[in-house]
C-alpha cells in the first residue's frame, strides 16, 4: 500500500513540475492572459445581471458553456501563436499578432459589456453617448471590423 501512495505522490511531483514549466514558458504573455481573462469575466458578470433584472432569467449552463467555449479558443489560439512564434524565434511578429487579436476581442467584450450597460439603464444618455463613441473609434483603427459587425447584426437579427 505504500508503494502506492509512493507512485501517486511521484505522478503528483511530476504534474505539479509540468505545470509548473507550463506557466513559467507562457510567462511572457501573462498579462495578456490576465487582460482578457478579466475582461471575460466582467463580460460575463455583466450579462449575467442584464439577463437577471431585464428577462428574470436563471443563469443559463448552456450560455456559460458557449461564452467558456469561446474564451477556451481565445486562449488555445493566442497560445498556439505563442508557442509557433517561440518555435520560428520570431517572438516581436508573434506579439504583434498576439496584441492585435486580444484588442479585437477585448473590444467585442466591451462592446457587449456597454450594450448590457445601455440594456440595463435606458434612460441614461452617457451609457449611449460612451458605447457609441468606443465603436466608432475602434472601428476606425479596425476597419474590417465593421463589414464583420454589419454582418453579425444581420445575422442576428434574421434569426430571430
Amino acid at each position: 500500500m505504500e508503494k502506492v501512495i509512493d507512485i501517486f505522490k511521484a505522478i503528483g511531483y511530476l504534474l505539479l513540475g509540468w505545470l509548473t514549466s507550463l506557466v513559467l514558458f507562457f510567462e511572457p504573455i501573462e498579462k495578456i492572459l490576465l487582460c482578457i481573462t478579466f475582461t471575460f469575466i466582467g463580460n460575463l458578470v455583466i450579462g449575467i445581471i442584464t439577463g437577471r433584472k431585464l428577462k428574470n432569467e436563471k443563469v443559463n449552463l448552456k450560455k456559460f458553456m458557449k461564452a467558456l467555449f469561446e474564451y477556451g479558443i481565445y486562449l488555445f489560439i493566442v497560445m498556439c501563436l505563442f508557442v509557433i512564434g517561440n518555435f520560428m524565434n520570431d517572438t516581436s511578429f508573434i506579439y504583434t499578432m498576439i496584441k492585435t487579436i486580444t484588442w479585437v476581442v477585448i473590444y467585442f467584450y466591451f462592446a457587449n459589456i456597454l450594450k448590457n450597460f445601455e440594456k440595463l439603464l435606458p434612460t441614461k444618455k452617457g451609457v449611449k453617448i460612451l458605447y457609441y463613441i468606443f465603436n466608432l473609434e475602434f472601428i476606425k483603427i479596425f476597419p474590417f471590423l465593421s463589414n464583420y459587425q454589419d454582418k453579425d447584426e444581420n445575422d442576428n437579427t434574421i434569426s430571430k
